[in-house]
This record gives structure tokens, sequence and C-alpha cells, in this order.
């Protein structure tokens, strides 16, 4: 037992990534904040009907880069603000109810279209017209808990939307753009939901006031009402709808919340208990009603080391396209004196060269986080990298780990889990967190290798529960995973090595997961010059995929994307 624990503060020091907007503020003064956080803008020459004219677009230059956000807004109202929202930026309102931060005015609020409308069609790509752009994988983004008079969501996997009141439109796409498939919930649109040319997209527990129209292939309902589409085959054409009239539970995600009092903030952890009424699992539910709501000074505020340099990234100025290889075009609007800042210093990825070796500081940073779950305490992770020696132990009922900012978790080198939620634990909460594989390194190789591992030998990145020890679960207080995404590959410029044997395990009985992405990534940042045996610029690529590195045979691997040996176990 852990004596002399002592409070967390109300009112936490924020790290420089974590962005707080209040309604005092300018829409000018807010869209300059965020800028560096937004995807990267570039011109190019649109041709329509023969005529050509010069255009702008975001790109998905940013998809492996290692810097993240939080763009938190009080309870205000945001008149004339809209902003995108980039790769690793979460945008969420800090109220208790979506109306609480509105963003009002045909163009304001957060937004995201169709990256790369400059890429020409090719031949077996993903262009489908001159200037459609896509949304492929337009991944790793989040926004929650705000309204808006309509809203363009344009995205994949891992990018959710959450708690939102949509009064007119919500477009889940970019005209005919390709997309593969999102996922949100817990909100009322009063318009139309439209999902474009998505392949598929689940939908849980929305109100519809006009309808839903549009889709490819499948599109999913849970617990939603109003008008909510037939199911069935769609006439002429591939398309499928699936409709669950009432799931059997409901648990909504975890989220932060602040109250303001004689001039002081008090940060709270908001924590939906789960529903099982009739009345409770169908619908939205914004009213800001909750019972469960914790004070920050028993939340620990983790925060990643942040790379930083006292120049400028080395992309800020130019971006190299590479289906033009000896073209430079300028990065719009970014300039030296607007890109994020901390301190004195840039905010920039981290390094190539270290991204694979540990330091007595991540060892020191994972025993802090694991001490903060000893001290029954809830964590909330902030944006950023966190490079684990160990795993972190959760062993106390009810206990959250809350990421912000798409926080990511890279697993220790020996092959044990980021997290192991251990048997007879209910109500635990894992929301918000980005789970990555790293490079495994044998025992010689690495001082950190003390596990511990999991027992039965197979390498994970997640285990709730452990094999062979019995564990029911509660139905009525379970373990819930919200929003977790897992990769193996991606921004690491290591392939091989860089594995796993099973990205979630789940021995316990009545698990809940709401919208997991499990991705083994089949493209890749692709290494820079001088990075091994890359003496170039950067490595040759297809014209099919450009900007990526395409992964092989024996890199990257995972053998199962998920394990459950737990009975009663739901996943969405």
């Amino acid at each position: 037992m852990i004596s002399n624990v002592s409070d967390e503060p109300t009112n936490p020091e924020w790290p420089e990534n974590v962005f707080i907007f209040d309604e005092s503020m300018s829409a000018e003064e807010i869209k300059e904040k965020i800028l560096p956080t937004e995807d990267a803008r570039i011109s190019y020459e649109k041709v329509t009907d023969g005529t050509s004219e010069t255009s702008e677009t975001y790109t998905s230059k940013n998809h492996f880069h290692t810097r993240h956000y939080a763009l938190l807004f009080k309870p205000g109202t945001y008149e004339n603000c809209k902003f995108e929202i980039g790769y690793y930026v979460q945008m969420a309102g800090l109220g208790k109810s979506p109306t609480e931060v509105k963003f009002t005015g045909g163009q304001s609020g957060p937004f995201v279209e169709a990256l790369n409308k400059d890429m020409p069609v090719v031949t077996g790509g993903s262009i489908s017209y001159p200037g459609s752009g896509l949304n492929l994988d337009t991944f790793w983004r989040s926004v929650e808990n705000f309204s808006a008079e309509e809203c363009q969501w344009a995205v994949s996997q891992a990018a959710p939307l959450r708690n939102a009141h949509i009064e007119k439109d919500l477009i889940c796409g970019d005209g005919g753009a390709y997309s593969s498939g999102g996922f949100c919930s817990n909100l009322k649109v009063g318009g139309v939901m439209d999902f474009t040319s998505n392949q598929q997209w689940f939908t849980r527990n929305a109100e519809f006031g006009t309808g839903t129209e549009n889709g490819a292939w499948n599109t999913t309902f849970s617990g939603c009402t109003g008008n909510v589409p037939t199911p069935g085959l769609v006439e002429d054409g591939d398309h499928v709808i699936t409709v669950e009239d009432v799931p059997e539970l409901r648990v909504e995600k975890p989220f932060i919340t602040v109250r303001t009092e004689n001039g002081e903030d008090f940060y709270e952890l908001v924590v939906p208990s789960p529903a099982n009424t009739a009345e409770d699992l169908v619908g939205p539910k914004i009213d800001g009603k909750f019972n469960d709501i914790r004070s920050f000074s028993h939340v620990k505020v983790c925060k990643p080391f942040l790379p930083t340099s006292d120049t400028p990234p080395p992309e800020w100025d130019t971006f190299n396209d590479p289906l033009k290889t000896e073209e430079i075009r300028k990065v719009l609007y970014l300039t030296e004196e607007n890109l994020a800042k901390i301190g004195e210093e840039y905010y920039v990825d981290h390094d190539d060269g270290t991204y694979n070796g540990l330091e007595s500081r991540d060892d020191d940073l994972t025993k802090d986080l694991q001490k903060a779950l000893d001290e029954k305490k809830d964590l909330v992770l902030c944006p950023g990298l966190f490079f684990l020696t160990k795993p972190l132990i959760v062993s106390h009922p009810n206990q959250v780990i809350l990421g912000l900012g798409l926080a990511t978790l890279i697993a220790p080198q020996d092959g044990s889990p980021c997290i192991r939620v251990e048997p007879n634990v209910p109500g635990v909460r894992i929301a918000g967190v980005t789970l990555e594989g790293s490079l495994q390194k044998p025992p010689n190789e690495t001082e950190y290798n003390e596990g511990p591992k999991n027992e039965d030998g197979e390498r994970s990145l997640i285990d709730v529960g452990k094999p062979g020890v019995e564990d029911a679960g509660d139905k009525t207080n379970p373990v819930v995973l919200s929003d977790l995404f897992t990769r193996v590959g991606g921004s690491n410029c290591e392939r091989k090595g860089v594995e796993t044997d099973v990205m979630v395990r789940v021995h316990s009985g009545n698990v809940k997961g709401d919208n997991l992405w499990l991705w083994r990534a089949d493209h890749v940042r692709l290494r820079p010059a001088g990075y091994g045996d890359n003496e170039s610029k950067e490595e040759a690529n297809d014209k099919i995929l450009p900007y990526y590195y395409q992964v092989g045979i024996g890199e990257c691997d995972v053998k199962n994307a998920i394990k459950v040996n737990g009975n009663d176990v739901k996943m969405y």
C-alpha cells in the first residue's frame, strides 16, 4: 500500500503543444495559433474543361510526422472561426455538453476536406478524377464535444467524431474522393448526414433530422433515432445498410472539462456511466448530466518529452513534390514566425537516429506513470510519444487512462505490452490512446528487458486480463476500450524487426470496444537522406503511392490483430 499520496494540481500546467482557447480571443488569433497544426497546404494548377487556374490543396505530407497537438476550447461562442484538423491533432470542447462550445456562422468550426487534390489520375492509383484528391489515408485525428451550424469531416479510420450537435448538414466526405470509412457517435444532426463515397461507416447513438444519404458499400447504425435509413440492400448498387435498433450496452468515452470560479480554472475528468436501460441505450446523450465527475486532484497529467531545435523544422518553407522531382513548392502561409514553439525553440519531429534508442529518461517517465497508477490515480496522457520501458499495469477498479492529441505509447522493446489490465479489475477505461509496436531487441542489446512479459510468451500491445486466469468481468461495469488505435509500422524508419505477435488480447469477459482500428502498416514513412544505406534525398517509390514506402514481406510483421478468449466481449 502506498502512503502519503499527494494531490495533483486542479489547474495543471499544460505542455506547449496543448492549446487552450477562450471566447475572448478573436477568430484570427485562434486560427493563427492553430495554423502550424493543420495539414500542409500547397498551390497547384487545377485544370477544369481545359482551363487552368491556380488552386490550393491540403496534403498528406504530415502523415508520419511525430508532432502531436490538442486544441481545447473553453465554454463559449466562437464566431466565423474555421480551421482544419491535421494529422495527430485533437480538437475538444471543455464543456459538459456539446452546446457549451458553440461555433457560429456558416464557415465556423473544425473541418477536414480531401487531401492531395494536386495528384493526377494514374492507372491503378487512387485518384478518382482530376482534382478529386482522396481521403483514403486521412487517419489519426479527432474532434469532440462541440456544436456547429454545419461540418465537413472527410476522413477514414482512426478519426472519430464524438459528442457533437450539428445544426444543419454533416458531410462525411468530399465529392467523389475515395474514402475507406469512419466512425462517429453520440451526435445530433439537424439536416442530412451524407456519407458521400465512403466504403463503409459506423454511426452510433445519433439522431438524424432530415436523414442520411449515399455511401458505397456498407453503412451501419446502432442505437440511432430520427430518420434512420431502412436496413437492407440499396437498389442499383452494392450498398448494404445494417441497423441495430437497441444495443445491449452503451458506454461513452471519458473526456475532460473545465469550470471557472472567481477567475480560477478547475479541470475535471468526466467518466460517463454505463447505460443499460431502454431509454438510455438509444439516441444521443448531450445534456451534460453525469454522475461521475472527478477532480483533477486525483488525475495525473502526464507529459512526454517534446523534441525541440533552435532552427525551424527542415520542411517549413519548402515541399518537395515526389511526382515532380525537380519542383519545389512553398508551403502556403507558414512562416518562421508562426511555427509552433516550445519556449524559444521550435517543436520538431523526433530524431530518426535515436527513435529506437531508449534512454534513462524514458525509464524514469515509465516509472512515474506506473507510480500514479499504483496510487489509484487516473492518467491523462498529453499529446506526443511515450517510449515505454515496461508495461503500464492497471490494477485498480474504475481507473482511466485517457489520451489527448492521439497520445502514443510505444511498446517496450522486449515484447511486453504497452498496457496490461489485471484480471478481475472492472470498470477500467482506456481511451484516446494509440499503441505502436517497437523495434524488438534481444536482451543483450537493451538494458530495458525486464518486462513483465506476457506469461505465455506471446508478444502484444495491450492485454486485458491474463491467459489462464478466470475473469468473467462485470456486465454492469465492463472494461471499455474507446478510440483505441494500434499500429505496427508508421513513423519508425525501421521496418524489419518492428513487430509484435498480437495487437490486442482480451482474456477477461464483458469487455467492450468502442471504435478500434488495428493497423498493420501497408505503407510507412520514407527514409530521409543519410538514413542507413539511403544516400539519395528520399527513397525511390512508384507513382501509385508517391508519398510513402510500400511495406513488403518480412516488414512490420503481425500475426493477429486481435485475439478474444473472454466471454461476452463486444467490439464496434
